[in-house]
């Protein structure tokens, strides 16, 4: 679902998001509820970040986690009932 680039600009802006302490978990995050609930990849290491997609207008939500990266594509005229969302490993991998 995602290009190699995207892949790699998730990785590379989770990284540079660096750890952050967080004492509750927000209540309506739709990347913690993948993150946490639907994934189970743990807490969440930092705070929410975009990066560009590849096409025009497109953004990546994303949200790091101890077991991975939760990356959610935004879209003008995305159907918000598919499945535009994805988890990316630590290294750079696409994990779903």
């Amino acid at each position: 679902m995602f290009t190699t680039a995207e892949l790699w600009r998730v990785q590379a802006a989770a990284l540079l998001a660096g750890p952050v302490e967080r004492d509750l978990i927000p209540a309506y995050d739709m990347l913690c509820g993948i993150g946490l609930y639907q994934r189970d990849l743990g807490m969440p290491t930092t705070e929410s970040f975009a990066v560009e997609g590849d096409e025009d207008g497109s953004k990546i939500l994303c949200r790091g986690f101890c077991m991975g990266i939760v990356a959610v594509m935004q879209v003008d005229g995305l159907d918000e009932t598919c499945e535009a969302w994805n988890v990316v490993s630590w290294g750079g991998e696409q994990v779903k």
